[in-house]
């Protein structure tokens, strides 16, 4: 039983064509496994970790490659593979290299290719900075993309007519004093996109797409090339001098921050932090701190209106205080052996501390804030009945609690939504989808794993959550909209 490995169609087709003219010998081909475009500079490839793993279970005693340096170009990797593929039974065989790893003579031949295919490799990368350098010195563009402003033409920049009088307007106005965020907002309301990339997709502004929009030196017809800036092979966007006016207020502005950052008071502790969601559009409530007149104020705000502006979100900041006061009222409740069984040993520092944020991270899933109407929705783990000791009435079909904060408006409609209502698990679960779908599109992540990574979720979960967009247009709108 043999299983070909190679990175390409046509090598796939020599090495089943080997296989077949070792038929007699008792050669068949079973599987097959391919890393398309992958680099064999390292072994995580999935298709080589699949081809390991079979190895592992017994399914072949032989693969067979187009060329040793298809399986690997780490001679350590390589090593450590056929070592590994040697103590499971398993031979290696190459197409196009003539050697038999079972003698002397054959494995000595089989290191010498490892050690060519490494050096290859090393070759390979060397030329390719040296070519890159030289080039990014004759002011070609190498960027995955043309930046806003510019198509490319065989690494060369062409100016954007339609758009070049936007560029200049994004750079008066920063030197005039306007914020990166009301940039940012200009270029959405006028219907302008930025590419995301190297994936020839676009999407909406943000205030670190400005950010970078405003440092790139291409603007002023210079390319960066290490730590210097060299004349470009395009022609600029706007002159050097309001480019460099741009830098300065930008240096400004981050020693402003920095010197806030020195006098900042220590950081706090937010027990919630992780746990709290915004209603309105599904993001992560993130913790920040204002410095007051007599104290330190501590809020959860929507990360989404943080990055984007109060037009992407309209739900207001929560008091820290104020929810972490009404979820410890309700856990207080608990009895001492539930609250003993789920707290780690050790006593809670201050009137919130670790000790409750361990608490409330084994009983609760998620807190969901509803600015609109001042409600404040609890997802609850089932550990063994705990939470159903809590004093609230507990829908048990979706787990969920509902409790109302004081001080927060109560049926104040927003943008002329309805305020009030609960959206039942379903609605909250398609309003996660569509704001996953827009994260992926806007490209605030490159690969949903990535974002799965970023929002500490399963990758499963968040193929679940985006597999509800599958519905037809009318179901999903009848969930969105559907309330307790």
């Amino acid at each position: 039983m043999t299983v070909p490995y190679g990175s390409m169609d046509a090598q796939a087709d020599i090495c089943r064509e080997y296989i077949e003219r070792h038929a007699a010998v008792g050669w068949r081909h079973e599987l097959s496994y391919s890393d398309m475009g992958l680099s064999g500079s390292n072994t995580e490839r999935p298709e080589l970790q699949r081809l390991l793993s079979d190895a592992r279970a017994g399914l072949f005693d032989c693969v067979v490659v187009y060329k040793i340096d298809r399986l690997a170009r780490n001679m350590r990797d390589f090593l450590n593979m056929l070592s590994e593929l040697s103590e499971h039974g398993v031979e290696l065989a190459s197409v196009t290299e003539s050697f038999d790893s079972t003698t002397p003579m054959g494995q000595l031949t089989m290191n010498m290719m490892g050690l060519l295919a490494e050096y290859e490799r090393s070759m390979l990368q060397q030329r390719c900075r040296e070519w890159a350098h030289g080039a990014q010195l004759r002011g070609l563009y190498l960027g995955p993309g043309a930046p806003f402003g510019y198509r490319k033409v065989r690494h060369r920049l062409v100016p954007n007519s339609e758009l070049r009088p936007w560029v200049e307007r994004v750079f008066s106005r920063y030197v005039a004093g306007d914020s990166l965020q009301s940039l940012a907002d200009m270029l959405n309301e006028h219907g302008l996109q930025h590419a995301l990339a190297g994936r020839g997709k676009f999407g909406n502004w943000c205030r670190e797409h400005v950010r970078y929009l405003l440092r790139n030196p291409v603007y002023a017809g210079c390319i960066r090339c290490g730590e210097e800036l060299v004349e470009g092979a395009h022609e600029a966007q706007v002159s050097r001098e309001l480019w460099s006016a741009a830098q300065r207020r930008r240096e400004e502005e981050w020693s402003k921050m920095h010197r806030r950052l020195e006098r900042r008071e220590p950081r706090m502790p937010f027990p919630l932090r992780g746990l709290l969601f915004c209603g309105l559009c599904g993001s992560r409530m993130v913790p920040v701190q204002n410095r007051g007149k007599r104290s330190v104020l501590r809020y959860y705000a929507c990360g989404r209106r943080l990055r984007r502006g109060r037009t992407a979100c309209e739900c207001p900041r929560l008091r820290a205080d104020c929810a972490e006061r009404c979820v410890q009222q309700l856990t207080d409740a608990l009895p001492p052996v539930q609250r003993a069984r789920l707290t780690p040993p050790g006593e809670p520092v201050g009137a919130c501390g670790p000790a409750d944020a361990e608490l409330w991270h084994a009983l609760f899933d998620a807190l969901v804030f509803y600015g609109d109407s001042g409600r404040l929705v609890l997802q609850l783990r089932h550990v063994k009945g705990a939470a159903w000791e809590l004093p609230l009435p507990i829908d048990e079909d979706r787990g969920t609690a509902t409790v109302v904060l004081k001080g927060y408006p109560r049926g104040k409609a927003l943008n002329g939504r309805r305020t009030g209502h609960i959206p039942t698990q379903a609605a909250l679960c398609m309003a996660n989808a569509l704001r996953l779908e827009q994260m992926l599109t806007d490209g605030s992540f490159c690969t949903p794993a990535a974002m799965a990574r970023a929002l500490g979720l399963s990758t499963s979960l968040l193929y679940r959550r985006l597999s509800l967009l599958n519905l037809p247009p009318a179901e999903i709108e009848r969930l969105l909209f559907e309330v307790e």
